[in-house]
């Protein structure tokens, strides 16, 4: 499953496609660290970085993943993108 998530903020805004699963052109590449606080910490390890992402992850998946692909880009200036939206694409 892919899921793209977009945030139109005028030139702000930006698509942020992720997967559990691998898939061309992934910019980044998150590892399941640990539970904390009812959420997980996922390690970025190319840049060293650590990171919470809130329960809603588990609105995209049915458990934490153990990787996370993600590809973001600016986002195109189009109807089908709407502020705080998301799709599903299986």
């Amino acid at each position: 499953m892919l899921s793209v998530y977009s945030d139109v903020q005028g030139e702000k805004g930006f698509v942020a496609v992720f997967s559990a699963n691998y898939f061309p052109n992934a910019q980044i590449v998150l590892e399941w660290a640990r539970e904390d606080g009812g959420s997980n910490v996922y390690r970025w390890k190319d840049k060293e970085m650590e990171g919470w992402l809130c329960p809603a992850l588990l609105h995209y998946f049915s458990e934490a993943p153990a990787t996370l692909y993600i590809r973001r880009s600016r986002c195109p200036h189009s109807r089908q993108f709407r502020s705080g939206g998301s799709l599903l694409l299986r």
